[in-house]
């Protein structure tokens, strides 16, 4: 299994276009846009777009995460294996039920992503 802990937002955004079918991929002019940028493209498209921020963007993963049936929700208490208290955590756990596959981290579309790739990835 991958570090995903270890891989910059934008190395997981690349990874899900590239499971979206967004195999091409780059940086270079784009459609509509003045400057140089990441972008992708599906294989014989000439059409290329900006690479999407799947990971800070519900307008991009909203849609996988629905159609993936990733959810997610506050991790919000934590047991401490010493002590044995609860105490707040400033987390989010995604999961996917079916796959048996769960990620924890503060930012909550990072960790559905991750839950994606471990599916898909």
């Amino acid at each position: 299994m991958k570090n995903y802990s270890e891989m910059s937002d934008n190395e997981i955004n690349k990874r899900v276009g590239h499971c979206l079918g967004y195999t091409e991929q780059g940086r270079g002019w784009i459609h509509n846009a003045d400057g140089i940028y990441d972008y992708m493209s599906k294989p014989g498209e000439d059409y290329r777009q900006s690479l999407p921020d799947y990971c800070n963007s519900w307008f991009h993963a909203g849609p996988i995460l629905h159609e993936e049936s990733i959810g997610i929700r506050k991790d919000i208490e934590i047991c401490c294996d010493i002590c044995g208290e609860y105490y707040e955590t400033d987390f989010w756990e995604a999961s996917h039920c079916l796959e048996n596959c769960h990620y924890t981290d503060e930012n909550p579309l990072r960790a559905a992503m991750i839950v994606f790739l471990m599916i898909y990835g």
